[in-house]
């Protein structure tokens, strides 16, 4: 029982001896950067192996890019630029810092794992990940010390057998050490255990270890002996057969025909730009066996659509074989646009937005160009437009440009008088867009009769009173507020050019003109001369003054006066618009329409901020 133990303690030992590995340091990353075709069936063969691969590596990183794509197929070049390389197909792949064309798993497996497996525990410089930017890179030093790549990847794809951990290259050894080796290694497989068994189970009952390891030395050098004469038994009789006449022709027809197979390969159903120089040889990956008697014919890509060209190719039996190969011509770039960035024009004055733009587009169709997004003439503002052009494969380009339309300078006509002298009608334009019109001296904006500090009217223009339609709205005015508990009447109505004048003359002589312009309109430019401006307050309130205005008479007027078509006139912080100081009891119509959008829910526009005029004084 205790040579048992012994025995089993001694197998256990021998199988871990064997089996041990060292755990695996944390690896380097190893980007993999793969620009393929979809139409490309060794890229699909590529793919394939790659997401296999991936399994078995954690600590690969891959990036596939379809050269389809404009940007893509942009990059693929400027990548091969890094390289000092010209690429004329796919698939082209860089794993770390080597870059592989083509792919197929017979040639290509081998050499990708070698190369994943020197990047993963010797660092390099990622020049394709710096490039592109916004990837991760290995984070191992770069060493100028260790392997060539090329050297490990040409190490790793000989034929080598393993003993103790160690490789061993097998390409330049003669036969009869190579069978020593087979037979070393071949003495510890698993077919050959219940004879490692059966020594063991005699070594163990042994106590001389000089006997010990002659018997040991004796099993494996009779393992090696046997292996080298089987393999030279079988190098006499290949030697024996190759003296046989009959024997070597077959053998050399045999040969003959295969090496004579042709063999191509060739990249199909590929897409390409419209108008570029595209040769049909190119397109051949791989020729063995033969050649090519056909012209190297250049595409046809003048226009869109799918074209099929022959390629003959002659074999070493002097026998043609034709091949055709798809072309897809396709327009995938997006039209250029000419334009300016910005453009400005004045409130009221439309421009040709289209002026001076164009677009070109590689197919050399003729481009129309369109302009998307909202604006106004005749509003002022900032609007952000684009230009859009479009080509008939669909392709679409937006620019964006800015479009300014600008206050228009006011044009004042020459009506500021408070003589008799007797004004030319003229028409203007306001800055806003409106229409002005001088008639008789009166100016009308948008049909609107206007009376402030820049425009005045004669002094000749006398109503006599308020107009009906004014007084209309008064006495509605009236007559709702009674309803509402609030008492009110017209405390000052129409007044005439004379009485205008003496009125704002005695107010400059008490207290200086400034003091008089910031409240009393000069003759000729009171709105009460209009007959469509009033003063309403309260029976006993403090009329026409300050006091009035915090009362329950201003706040309704103020809040109600838009619902029978009048506006606040003089509303409040608005001096800067009006010319005058807020005054909460004057009044002017405009009708229901105008005020019920100068009201503005309670936040009074004036006048002259909604026509987009001034309020001033010529002096």
């Amino acid at each position: 029982m205790k040579k048992i133990s012994k025995l089993l303690l001694l197998f256990g030992l021998f199988l871990l001896n064997i089996s041990l590995v060292t755990a695996d340091s944390e690896k380097n990353l190893v980007n993999i950067y793969l620009f393929h075709s979809n139409t490309c069936p060794h890229c699909r063969e590529e793919i394939a192996f790659l997401n296999d691969i991936q399994k078995d590596y954690d600590n690969i990183k891959i990036y596939m890019y379809e050269i389809s794509d404009e940007d893509n197929l942009k990059l693929l070049e400027e990548v091969s630029n890094l390289y000092d390389t010209t690429v004329s197909g796919t698939p082209f792949t860089i794993i770390g810092d080597k870059y592989f064309k083509g792919f197929s798993r017979e040639n290509y497996a081998e050499r990708f794992i070698a190369a994943i497996e020197y990047y993963s525990t010797n660092g390099y410089t990622d020049r394709t990940g710096e490039y592109i930017g916004n990837i991760p890179l290995p984070k191992y030093p770069v060493s100028d010390e260790g392997t060539d790549i090329d050297d490990y990847i040409d190490e790793k794809t000989e034929h080598k057998i393993t003993i103790f951990g160690k490789e061993i290259s097998l390409k330049n050894m003669a036969l009869p050490v190579v069978s020593v080796l087979i037979g070393l290694v071949d003495g510890f497989n698993p077919c050959a255990m219940w004879v490692l068994l059966f020594l063991i189970s005699m070594l163990i009952g042994m106590n001389d270890r000089k006997r010990m390891f002659i018997i040991g030395i004796t099993f494996l050098l009779t393992s090696a002996l046997v292996y080298l004469l089987f393999m030279l038994a079988w190098l006499n009789t290949a030697t024996l057969l190759l003296t046989i006449n009959w024997v070597r022709l077959i053998i050399g027809l045999i040969v003959y025909f295969n090496s004579s197979k042709l063999v191509v390969d060739y990249q199909d159903n590929n897409e390409i730009n419209i108008y570029d120089d595209v040769y049909v040889n190119d397109y051949i990956t791989k020729l063995e066996n033969g050649s090519i008697i056909s012209d190297n014919t250049k595409i046809d890509t003048n226009s869109l659509g799918v074209k099929e060209v022959k390629v003959v190719i002659k074999d070493n039996h002097n026998k043609e074989h034709e091949y055709v190969i798809t072309f897809n011509v396709v327009d995938k770039e997006d039209p250029v646009i000419s334009f300016e960035k910005e453009l400005s024009t004045e409130v009221g004055t439309k421009i040709d937005l289209l002026k001076g733009v164009s677009a070109t587009d590689n197919s050399k169709e003729e481009i129309i160009v369109e302009v998307e997004g909202d604006y106004d003439f005749n509003k002022e503002g900032e609007y952000n437009l684009y230009y859009v052009a479009k080509d008939s494969s669909g392709n679409v380009k937006k620019e964006g440009f800015l479009l300014k339309v600008n206050s228009k300078k006011e044009v004042v006509p020459n009506n500021n008088t408070n003589n008799n002298k007797k004004v030319a009608d003229s028409e203007f334009t306001t800055s806003k867009g409106f229409k002005g019109v001088v008639k008789n001296g009166i100016t009308y904006i948008d049909g609107y009769m206007i009376a402030n500090k820049t425009y005045s009217l004669p002094s000749t223009y006398n109503p006599g009173k308020l107009t009906t339609e004014t007084q209309n709205a008064a006495n509605q005015m009236i007559a709702a507020a009674k309803n509402d508990g609030i008492s009110l009447h017209v405390q000052s109505g129409f007044r005439s050019y004379e009485t205008q004048n003496g009125m704002w003359t005695r107010r400059k002589n008490q207290n200086g003109i400034q003091f008089a312009d910031s409240g009393t309109a000069r003759a000729g430019h009171s709105e009460h001369q209009t007959g469509l401006g009033f003063d309403m307050c309260g029976n006993n309130d403090g009329c026409i003054t300050e006091e009035h205005y915090n009362t329950k008479q201003a706040k309704w007027m103020a809040a109600n006066a838009y619902k029978f078509g009048l506006i606040l006139r003089y509303p409040k912080d608005k001096m800067d618009e009006t010319g005058y100081k807020y005054e909460s009891w004057h009044f002017r119509y405009v009708g229901k329409e105008l005020a019920q959008k100068l009201y503005n829910n309670g936040d009074w526009i004036t006048l002259e901020n909604y026509f987009g005029i001034t309020s001033k004084y010529a002096d």
